[in-house]
């Protein structure tokens, strides 16, 4: 088997190919509640080597491509997620977005409807004028905005990426102030730096980025993307179950025969209303999607 590998950063490797988070991935995890510290440690680390204060490789990221050179990460979706946030937020905050907006879409995720929707209305988001007195926190004008679905608070992904861009509301039991958890609470401190940081960031040459990680590409005759792989390289990992390989094709095939709205509609029905009902007789265990599946082959039977 023929490996390749190549330092770079994340500016560089999305400027050449898409990265497409694939399905078989769990959620975005980085931002789950209970991770307040690792945010804070991690974003801290971010902010540290763009303030020259030496320099990170965030070790390897492996992926496969496909022949349309997309790359599927199958080890490096926290990092990546959370990069491409950072990204996301200095173009925003430094007028940048708007003429670079077309690069970060190539960024998405394959996992839900919702989270790949979300990133792409992101990168559309209007800025506020901040010499205006009615500016609103950057969570709240998100939340506001006519693109964002309600049911969205509900979509684990997506709740995640909020909490890594604004923080969360937990307190340091030590000191009873806020845990800095968020990239605005810890950049937005240091609006002046952002323009020095987004140059190092998408510098042309990847040595001159102190943020950078090993790419290793696998190349689909030698190895293909199976969910036996994925789990040996990334322990962390799930397969998919037969449940699970249903909710995605369905939504897939709503999505093109229909429309993404109606996509994201029945995404949410799938994964809180319909749940509900189901929840009352769950198994000992807490499990829902036997009978779930079952009750769906049923009425489809019939």
């Amino acid at each position: 088997m023929k490996n390749n590998k190549q330092k770079t950063s994340f500016w560089n490797l999305i400027k050449k190919q898409k990265v497409v988070i694939p399905i078989i991935q769990r959620d975005y995890a980085q931002g789950r509640i209970g991770k307040e510290y690792l945010r804070q440690n991690f974003l801290q680390e971010l902010k540290d080597v763009l303030d020259e204060k030496g320099n990170l490789t965030l070790d390897f990221v492996y992926g496969n491509k496909n022949t349309d050179d997309e790359m599927f990460p199958l080890d490096g979706q926290q990092r990546l997620t959370t990069l491409w946030l950072l990204h996301w937020y200095i173009a925003y905050k430094t007028g940048s977005l708007q003429s670079n907006k077309e690069i970060l879409k190539k960024f998405s995720y394959e996992t839900r409807v919702s989270s790949r929707e979300f990133c792409e209305k992101l990168c559309e988001l209007e800025p506020q004028d901040e010499n205006k007195n009615n500016t609103l926190p950057l969570l709240i004008y998100i939340q506001r905005q006519t693109w964002f679905y309600s049911a969205w608070n509900q979509d684990p992904t997506i709740q995640s990426m909020l909490r890594m861009l604004c923080g969360s509301n937990n307190k340091d039991a030590k000191d009873e102030r806020g845990i800095i958890d968020g990239i605005d609470e810890l950049f937005g401190k240091c609006l002046d730096s952002l323009g020095r940081y987004w140059d190092k960031l998408t510098s042309e040459q990847s040595d001159e980025c102190p943020i950078t990680f090993y790419q290793m590409t696998i190349g689909q005759n030698e190895m293909t993307m199976t969910d036996d792989l994925y789990i040996k390289m990334n322990a962390r990992g799930k397969a998919l179950t037969s449940f699970e390989n249903f909710k995605a094709d369905l939504i897939k095939w709503i999505e093109e025969n229909i429309n993404t709205d109606e996509a994201i509609k029945y995404a949410s029905l799938i994964d809180n209303a319909w749940t509900d009902v189901f929840w009352n007789n769950r198994t000992d265990d807490g499990k829902i999607d036997e009978i779930y599946f079952a009750f769906l082959n049923r009425y489809f039977l019939n």
